[in-house]
């Protein structure tokens, strides 16, 4: 278990990585009960201010944790605990690595501060409680992807559990929630946690750009009730579209489709692989740009920039993440005045402090590119 102290301004920093595996994806911030004991009893946590982050590496460091825990004369495990247990447990058994948990009341405060950090996770948290804060912290800029727990139990014919969640392109939803197939212990297990420890085993195994479908799930989770296919038709061809789990013959559960939460209306980012890989890119570009914020606004500048860029998007072409039998079929780059500036290495290039960097990918065919824009500082 890590201890760190920080600042209020402080930041914890992503680790180091080529940014395209799941050390550098797949990060996820756990939401717990403001009950959970784990706050109350153990100080070997990272401290934000005034308040408390537990960082996770390993299924080792939280049993050290829960451990010591447990070890208190005043210790009574309570049903938020249970909760936590159960999350963090399929969590690690699915294929999960580096974690956060955070009390839901406290992630709005929070989550802003972890530099690492890519998914929240509900992890069994009231559903209206997390999306409303989910809407206010995970959005484009912040390059955050929520997963959320369906409704706990089979869905009324109304489809009244539509009004606790928001249509967002950076969310998904999975349903039903689990229990273990086998023992007497029939308490419900959130299918975020399992979902998210496949997220990350997906990633490294497969590349973030591919959708997190068809994945088995491991510790023997089974779906706690069952999906007749006129429920099955409206959730995965809806206006608020979950993604399901099932029981299939031998046995397994697998994880069934990789959509997000967005409206029709928004088509390009209805993929979960698509918005993930370019939130992915995103945090990237900005941390390879990181050293040009000291770099002068010049010809040489925007050479470099534009080199760094594309080399890294080429990686990814040449991973199998972009479409295109040739480089300029599956990515395009382009820096401010970069076609059009001196080659004079000391000219200094008209403009603010500020660099504008156009960049398009194709992933889903060849020449069709889904684009976004970054800002550069520089001076």
């Amino acid at each position: 278990m890590t201890r760190v102290s920080l600042s209020e301004s402080s930041t914890i920093q992503p680790s180091q990585g080529d940014y395209l595996g799941a050390s550098s994806t797949a990060i996820p911030v756990f939401a717990v009960s403001e009950f959970d004991s784990l706050f109350l009893h153990v100080n070997e946590c990272v401290e934000l201010s005034d308040r408390n982050v537990i960082l996770l590496n390993s299924w080792s460091d939280y049993q050290a944790l829960k451990n010591r825990t447990e070890n208190e004369s005043s210790y009574t495990i309570s049903k938020a605990d249970k909760m936590r247990d159960e999350c963090v447990r399929v969590y690690f058994e699915n294929g999960g690595g580096r974690c956060y948990l955070i009390k839901l009341i406290h992630f709005e405060r929070e989550v802003p501060f972890l530099g690492d950090a890519t998914l929240l996770v509900q992890a069994g948290q009231p559903a209206d409680l997390f999306q409303k804060v989910v809407g206010k912290i995970c959005t484009k800029q912040s390059s955050l992807f929520a997963i959320c727990d369906g409704p706990c139990g089979s869905i009324d014919s109304d489809n009244s559990w539509k009004n606790d969640y928001y249509a967002s392109t950076n969310t998904a939803i999975y349903y039903p929630w689990l229990k273990q197939k086998k023992g007497t212990d029939n308490f419900l297990i959130p299918p975020s946690a399992a979902i998210a420890g496949a997220y990350c085993l997906n990633d490294s195994t497969r590349g973030v750009w591919q959708g997190p479908t068809s994945l088995i799930l491991r510790s023997g989770l089974v779906p706690a009730c069952e999906l007749s296919e006129d429920t099955l038709d409206d959730i995965v061809h809806g206006d608020l579209v979950m993604n399901t789990i099932r029981e299939i013959s031998n046995g397994s559960s697998v994880i069934w489709g990789a959509k997000t939460a967005g409206q029709a209306n928004e088509p390009q980012w209805r993929d979960i692989a698509t918005r993930r890989l370019f939130f992915c890119v995103k945090r990237a570009i900005k941390n390879l740009l990181s050293p040009f914020e000291s770099a002068p606004h010049c010809a040489e500048t925007l050479e470099k920039i534009y080199n760094t860029v594309s080399e890294y998007l080429k990686v990814l072409w040449q991973k199998g993440a972009l479409y295109g039998a040739k480089q300029e079929e599956a990515f395009f780059v382009k820096v401010e005045n970069h076609n059009n500036s001196t080659r004079d290495k000391q000219h200094k290039l008209p403009g603010n402090q500020h660099l504008n960097i156009h960049i398009g990918m194709a992933v889903t065919a060849p020449d069709e590119f889904l684009s976004f824009d970054l800002t550069q500082s520089l001076i």
